[in-house]
């Protein structure tokens, strides 16, 4: 089977794009979407420092008053060494996550025909690259947090902010893409 980019030589299709939109990829959009990271990061990180300090205060307790905190250490110990771990590992993870795209902010502009659509992603005024993906190639499409989520079969994904379409748009592309149920 040919790849759909074999007869795609950087020019768009000389008919109107059925939906056009764009959206800036930085690191306002990487927050919205790592919100449910940081979130989780930081209660891991609080719960897992939390048990050390009872951890700690438990083993004061035992060296002053011997016997009376049993085997409830020990499971503090094991219980907050590693959510505090997880906890600091997603935190740091996605804070530089957030980082790195506010370095290389870009913005995608979209162009939905009926048959694929395009993705121009641009730098400033330069276009830095044009993708052409084909319906089929959509593994998934979601919808949240005012954005519309196309997932491609390779594991990439493209964000459309739903707020810079008008409703026709909405509509329009909801035909286009395939939802699965």
């Amino acid at each position: 089977m040919p790849d759909i980019n074999d007869d795609f030589k950087g020019e768009l299709p000389q008919e109107e794009p059925l939906v056009r939109c764009r959206i800036a990829i930085d690191g306002k959009l990487q927050r919205r979407l790592s919100r449910m990271s940081l979130l989780f990061g930081i209660v891991f990180s609080v719960v897992g420092a939390l048990a050390l300090v009872a951890y700690l205060s438990l083993t004061v307790i035992e060296n002053v008053y011997p016997g009376t905190a049993g085997n409830l250490t020990a499971w503090l110990l094991g219980f907050g060494v590693p959510l505090l771990s997880i906890g600091l590992m997603l935190l740091f993870f996605t804070l530089r996550a957030i980082g790195n795209m506010e370095k290389a902010a870009r913005e995608n502009v979209y162009s939905f025909y009926q048959s694929c659509f395009f993705v121009s992603t641009r730098k400033g005024e330069e276009e830095t690259g044009v993708v052409r993906e084909a319906y089929s190639d959509c593994a998934l499409v979601k919808e949240r947090r005012g954005l519309i989520l196309i997932y491609l079969q390779n594991g990439t994904f493209f964000p459309v902010e739903k707020r810079t379409l008008s409703a026709s748009d909405a509509a329009r592309l909801r035909e286009l893409l395939p939802y699965k149920k």
